[in-house]
């Protein structure tokens, strides 16, 4: 009777893996396709002005940009003698960038700028190769600069609204795009990307007009599937959110994040039978991180739904050749999570002992086998578990309450005081073992005065 009581005061130390917190899940958002190309088509425009010496090369470059010889133009200008004034460095700028040189077409157009600084078509191409360059910042500061100036097309505002959405800057995102769309008012890929930057800003009702609006005139399309779940996540109406989801699997939506979230978020919202669906679908199709399905069974199981975790479990099995050991040992620690739920100890204890097998280093795996052990009355087996599982830095704490638990069942009261007190000394924050010490301190104290072992 002592040992049970002492077991009782010391508490049951299983680890069970943390059910999904009640979190957003992750949607993934294709982001829409903009495409972004240099100044064109190639425009030979005096601005700012030339110089009179440059007038007859002038002539000669309009003819062939007309009959778009651009190389022929480009070595014509390498042939002058006169110092090219910034007209002509952007006329080099925008034809070596149609033929593909943007370094060449980013130093032309940098030599524009020093010659005319507030050369706006000069800071507007430029920012475009940056940005068609990768060079995000030195992108948005021409850019800016062209706006500034004056510029007024489409595709500048445009650029901005996609810089500032990199720069985490979502309301100038915002009116960078709407600039866009009144001087573009059918462009789709300004829109979509005008939804982006609305979701990301919090205004959430624009959003959802404007969401709500493209699907009308584009029902099949999945990013739009996604943007809107993602937008109902964040309005907090996950039915609606997974409605949405569930509307772009349908449509063929493959992105393993989706279908993860669609998964949680059935799960989440009761339909424990909908979830292991798309969840099994997810591990047949080889898009399911098997940690994530850990989650998922588990919370699954801690609800009751243990049909349909099996279900899981059973899609799992069929892949289980293409897993790694470690992922294997994740498989048969929820087999066996499963089985202790419908009370089949034993088969338990050998499913965490599989577990332990694949993956030594699985350190629920190991701990729910010593407990399951020492549950089965397998103390000294449980105790070596224990001891393998106190190796292990995040269970040492638990490792070391569960050896004590081990001594405890074998009446070893004296050695059980002495590694609560060294589990103490090492964790002072276990407060909730003093209660257990000043037990085991009485018993042993007590042990002496009447002489037994």
């Amino acid at each position: 009777m002592k040992k049970v009581l002492l077991l009782l005061v010391i508490g049951n130390v299983i680890a069970t893996p943390p059910a999904i917190a009640q979190s957003r899940p992750k949607i993934s958002v294709a982001p829409p396709q903009v495409v972004f190309k240099p100044l064109a088509p190639v425009v030979w425009k005096t601005e700012p002005e030339i110089q009179p010496e440059e007038v007859a090369l002038s002539q000669e470059l309009g003819a062939l940009v007309r009959q778009q010889q651009y190389t022929a133009a480009l070595e014509l200008m390498a042939s002058s003698e006169i110092e090219l004034s910034a007209a002509f460095e952007l006329l080099r700028a925008q034809l070596e960038s149609t033929l593909g040189n943007n370094a060449r077409a980013i130093r032309a157009y940098e030599s524009a700028i020093a010659r005319a600084p507030n050369f706006t078509r000069a800071h507007a191409g430029l920012g475009t190769l940056l940005l068609i360059e990768g060079r995000t910042e030195k992108a948005h500061d021409h850019l800016a600069r062209a706006v500034q100036l004056g510029a007024s097309d489409a595709q500048t505002f445009a650029q901005l609204g996609y810089l500032n959405v990199k720069r985490g800057n979502a309301w100038g995102a915002v009116r960078a795009y709407e600039q866009a769309l009144m001087l573009e008012p059918g462009n789709t890929s300004w829109k979509r990307a005008l939804l982006i930057a609305l979701t990301s800003s919090g205004n959430y009702a624009s959003a959802r007009a404007l969401v709500e609006s493209l699907l009308s005139a584009d029902p099949n399309s999945t990013s739009l599937w996604q943007q809107r779940a993602d937008l109902l996540l964040r309005m907090d109406q996950p039915e609606a959110a997974l409605a949405s989801l569930e509307a772009g699997l349908r449509l063929g939506d493959t992105n393993a994040d989706n279908r993860r979230a669609a998964a949680q978020l059935a799960i989440q919202l009761g339909n424990a039978r909908r979830g292991s669906e798309i969840a099994s679908a997810n591990v047949l199709a080889g898009s399911a991180d098997m940690a994530y399905v850990a989650q998922l069974t588990e919370w699954m199981l801690r609800n009751g739904d243990e049909q349909y975790a099996e279900n899981v479990l059973n899609a799992m099995r069929q892949k289980l050749q293409n897993y790694s050991p470690s992922q294997r040992s994740r498989y048969h620690f929820i087999k066996g999570r499963l089985a202790e739920g419908r009370g089949q100890q034993q088969q338990a204890l050998a499913d965490f002992r599989r577990a332990v097998e694949q993956d030594g280093s699985n350190g629920s795996a190991l701990l729910s086998y010593a407990e399951k052990a020492l549950e089965l009355s397998q103390a000294t087996r449980a105790q070596i578990l224990f001891q393998r599982l106190s190796v292990l830095p995040n269970f040492r704490q638990q490792a070391m309450v569960g050896q004590a638990k081990a001594m405890i069942a074998q009446q070893d009261y004296a050695g059980a005081l002495q590694q609560l007190q060294l589990t103490l000394d090492e964790f002072p924050d276990a407060y909730e073992l003093n209660s257990a010490i000043q037990s085991l301190t009485a018993i042993v104290n007590t042990s002496k005065r009447i002489g037994e072992p």
